[in-house]
């Protein structure tokens, strides 16, 4: 189960202002903005706005640009979700037997990497595998967690081919930054490895491996990540006809 609760404070504002119309190559040109200002119990204040702008010169199209600041705060079961020991699958890149000639299964990571998440020289090259390919996580939410925001860029343009139809093509662009995930375990055991970053989330067991007992695990709870970003065309065609009546 899942206990927890936060509030959130907001005001908003938005507006539509015609700035010209009934002019050659202007036969409108409205400017779009809006303001919200949240203020949540748990990271604080943030803000989102919107400015963009509709240009109409001639009948036949109509320019269409806009940005965008958007923002998701963390939900109840990202922030609250209690930590507790599970499983993840895959494998452990130091794990594997160098002395036992009846098998292949050899670290895939180097004495001196494997050092970094806290392998011996005595262990290295001793430390079983999981049978079932099964390792220990802890996994639950973060209280300290801040909202993901996101830049929206559109640019476009709609054909007025006659009075019942339209053709839209529209580019966007968008990033999210302070993405809102789990690392994975996988990920921090081989950016361990390789970089010796995120090794302070590994604790093995005495023994060396990830899977016996309850002492050995990856700490992977709920934390802001780095960016995301997608871009693309989008093709609209909207056609209208008078139905039978």
């Amino acid at each position: 189960g899942v206990d927890g609760s936060y509030n959130v404070l907001e005001f908003f504002g938005e507006a539509n202002i015609p700035l010209l119309s009934d002019l050659a190559f202007a036969q409108k040109l409205n400017l779009d903005l809006a303001y919200r200002y949240s203020d949540y119990s748990t990271s604080g204040g943030s803000s989102t706005y919107r400015a963009g702008f509709d240009w109409q010169p001639i009948d036949l199209f109509t320019v269409r640009v806009g940005y965008n600041r958007a923002v998701r705060a963390p939900n109840v079961a990202e922030l609250f979700s209690v930590e507790a020991l599970g499983l993840w699958s895959g494998a452990d890149p130091c794990a594997g037997n160098l002395f036992n000639s009846r098998t292949s299964d050899d670290p895939t990571q180097t004495a001196a990497q494997c050092a970094n998440s806290g392998v011996t020289p005595e262990q290295y090259g001793r430390i079983s595998a999981s049978p079932a390919g099964q390792y220990n996580g802890i996994f639950g939410g973060n209280t300290e967690l801040v909202p993901e925001t996101a830049d929206t860029w559109t640019a476009g343009i709609v054909f007025n081919v006659m009075d019942s139809m339209t053709i839209s093509v529209d580019y966007w662009d968008i990033s999210i930054e302070d993405t809102i995930n789990n690392i994975g375990a996988p990920t921090i055991l081989e950016q361990c490895g390789l970089n010796n970053t995120l090794c302070d989330l590994i604790n093995r067991g005495p023994n060396g491996n990830l899977w016996q007992g309850t002492v050995p695990y990856i700490y992977d709870v709920t934390v802001n990540l780095g960016e995301n970003a997608w871009s693309g065309v989008d093709l609209a065609f909207n056609w209208g006809v008078d139905g039978l009546g």
